[in-house]
């Protein structure tokens, strides 16, 4: 047992995830890895100290949505695990990104007795997420000032993903993604023929389309 719980600390202690876990009555620490240290930017023994001292630094506009999931999830009045993306605020005011999975231990009678569960900064990827966000609300704002839509195949389902404009363009209530089917069904009859031959020799060796 010492073996594998020596193990197990080595383990904890390179990853960059957290990894914890909290005996729930009386709600108490057991363990937590030392990247708490790097993400939170608190001292691990502090934690040891005040349990609520990482529910206390979530941002607070997710402080309540968090407490209310994580207390209704140890309660039992969730599935037997939570998965919760939420904000920190570090004492130097940088805002990281958490993304939260737990597991609950049950008694004999059912009943919670211990949360463990892994805290990974996933801070990148929201930025990332964010970024995407601004240069497609850019795109989408110069697809309308210029009157040109844009879109996407699929080759493996043939599932067409259209612009806004480009829905607008051809004439589909807002909102809607049209099938290829649909698609086509815009295009003149007199150049139907035409423009399927261009698309599927673009599909097979990636020609240009111009029509």
């Amino acid at each position: 047992l010492r073996q594998s719980e020596e193990r197990f600390r080595r383990m904890a202690d390179a990853i960059p995830e957290v990894i914890w876990f909290m005996a729930l009555e009386p709600g108490k620490v057991l363990y937590v890895s030392p990247s708490f240290e790097r993400i939170w930017g608190l001292p691990v023994k502090e934690l040891y100290q005040n349990s609520r001292l990482w529910i206390e630094a979530i941002h607070p506009e997710d402080r309540e949505r968090v407490t209310r999931s994580y207390s209704s999830w140890v309660a039992g009045g969730q599935v037997n695990y939570q998965n919760v993306e939420y904000r920190i605020v570090q004492s130097g005011g940088a805002i990281r990104w958490i993304h939260e999975r737990g597991v609950l231990s049950l008694n004999e009678q059912g009943k919670a007795f211990l949360a463990s569960g892994i805290s990974t900064d996933v801070t990148d990827r929201k930025r990332a997420e964010e970024e995407l966000r601004r240069s497609e609300a850019y795109l989408a704002e110069a697809q309308k000032l210029s009157q040109t839509g844009s879109f996407c195949l699929r080759v493996a389902g043939r599932e067409l993903i259209s612009s806004a404009e480009t829905v607008r363009i051809g004439g589909w209530e807002p909102g809607t993604q049209p099938s290829l089917e649909q698609a086509f069904e815009r295009v003149h009859p007199d150049d139907r023929l035409r423009v399927q031959a261009m698309l599927e020799k673009a599909l097979h060796d990636g020609s240009l389309l111009d029509y």
